[in-house]
């Protein structure tokens, strides 16, 4: 990345790590309720279910935000090639789709998509848990764009 004053890059460190937080929570609030609380508590609509929804929203929104931020503050940078571009579309796609896949049940997918709970394989259990599927593969692909971008 191009010098930057230091408290410019202080504010791009924070940002990085909430939204590495944020996805860490997105991602891991997923699996927490796909593999703990939905078999536990035999409704979706439960006190625990909701609550945890909500404070996924919450991520979700810091994730976003601060994802937006770090677009902007890569595609300026010198070091920001034609592959880490391809991997940044990558990345938002995934993100995207996971995003789709929870937000309002699912409205506006694919009826296949929106049935994934009946037609998906059991280890993945529904839209929340092919959310965080997705997730976990976006994460590798951060990495490589990382990597890009401090190789360049």
């Amino acid at each position: 990345m191009a010098e930057v004053p230091a408290a410019l890059a202080g504010l791009i460190l924070l940002v990085r790590l909430l939204h590495v937080l944020a996805a860490a929570f997105w991602v891991g609030g997923g699996l927490l309720f796909l593999y703990l609380v939905a078999p536990r508590t035999g409704t979706v609509g439960s006190e625990l279910t909701a609550q945890l929804g909500r404070a996924m929203s919450h991520s979700v929104s810091v994730f976003l935000l601060t994802g937006a931020v770090l677009v902007f503050i890569r595609i300026a940078d010198p070091n920001a090639t034609g592959a880490y571009l391809v991997l940044l579309a990558l990345k938002l796609a995934l993100a995207f789709l996971a995003f789709l896949l929870v937000w309002r049940g699912g409205a506006g997918l694919p009826p296949r998509l929106r049935a994934w709970p009946e037609s998906g394989p059991r280890f993945i259990r529904g839209r929340v848990g092919l959310a965080a599927w997705i997730g976990l593969v976006a994460y590798p692909v951060s990495l490589l764009m990382q990597q890009l971008i401090e190789s360049g």
